[in-house]
């Protein structure tokens, strides 16, 4: 696991991690960054890269910043519950 001391730009994601409970509840914010990863990461496998089947340490850093970036790009912040993130909204209504 990454120690966030060692990584100051991605740390807040690191400790939501390392805290996670592994629960994907509706409030879970761990498991919210946890979705991202593997999306990202079972996108860059399944498009032949082969190097994010057994994450180095490089791999997973670049990985924590893609979902941290992300967060901050679409929420304006990285503490955002699985609820918020996997919302279904459908025109004026929002499912879920």
């Amino acid at each position: 696991m990454l120690n966030e001391t060692d990584y100051p730009a991605i740390a807040d994601v690191i400790t939501t991690l390392k805290n996670w409970d592994r629960m994907a509840t509706v409030q879970s914010e761990g498991a919210t960054i946890f979705a991202i990863l593997y999306y990202y990461i079972s996108g860059k496998i399944n498009a032949g890269g082969k190097e994010y089947s057994n994450l180095s340490k490089l791999k997973t850093v670049e990985a924590i910043t893609y979902a941290r970036n992300y967060l901050l790009s679409n929420f304006g912040k990285t503490a955002v519950q699985l609820g918020d993130y996997q919302k279904l909204v459908k025109g004026e209504k929002a499912i879920g």
